[in-house]
């Protein structure tokens, strides 16, 4: 059960705004930290100062109040939207430059299975791959390229993500530990995909 989210857009500084916004959820639940058991990270893929931010403030958190800390991928986050039992289904995120973040999975039961490691890969070659017998398609990066899903599968269901992703990653987490398959970690390492834009540009010469 949610008991309190928040969700935000801010052109102030992110390691700022994501203290103020916890705090003001603490307080809205009646909690704080030190009464929590675990804390949950969505590492990425996706903004890679977002990622860089939100790891280095739950690391804080979790030295601070000895807290273990589970991470979960922003394309399994995604994913908890689907609840088609026992098909095949796959979440495309939008990685801007032409490319998408995709990973598929399916449910057995009320536990999601994952069928292959997220990878990064260019629209043209994502929608080339995918096959007639993937009726499911989830995330931004699918209702941004929904016109040529059609195209190639007139029949695809082509479905947003969570509102909140943070909310669907504790979910998940939640059902892992529950299920005794997920870890903690101690150092949470970010899931990237790619160089960071700044990178590419210097690559290219751009």
């Amino acid at each position: 059960m949610i008991r309190t989210e928040r969700k935000w857009e801010t052109k102030q500084s992110h390691a700022e705004t994501v203290l103020v916004e916890l705090a003001a959820a603490l307080r809205e639940y009646g909690a704080s930290l030190d009464r929590m058991d675990y804390l949950v990270a969505v590492h990425g893929p996706g903004s890679f100062t977002g990622i860089r931010i939100g790891l280095g403030t739950i690391m804080g958190f979790a030295e601070a109040f000895s807290k273990p800390i589970y991470l979960i991928n922003s394309l399994e986050a995604t994913a908890m939207a689907c609840i088609d039992p026992d098909k095949e289904f796959q979440v495309a995120l939008d990685a801007r430059r032409n490319q998408v973040y995709i990973q598929s999975f399916r449910y057995a039961g009320n536990l999601m299975v994952v069928l292959n490691q997220p990878l990064c890969i260019t629209v043209e070659r994502w929608i080339e791959s995918l096959i007639p017998s993937l009726e499911t398609i989830l995330g931004d990066g699918a209702l941004k390229y929904k016109t040529e899903i059609i195209r190639r599968h007139p029949g695809a269901d082509v479905r947003p993500g969570p509102v909140n992703l943070a909310s669907a990653a504790g979910q998940l987490a939640f059902f892992r530990l529950e299920a005794g398959s997920i870890n903690p970690t101690e150092i949470p390492e970010a899931l990237y995909l790619r160089p960071p834009d700044v990178l590419a540009k210097a690559e290219t010469g751009i």
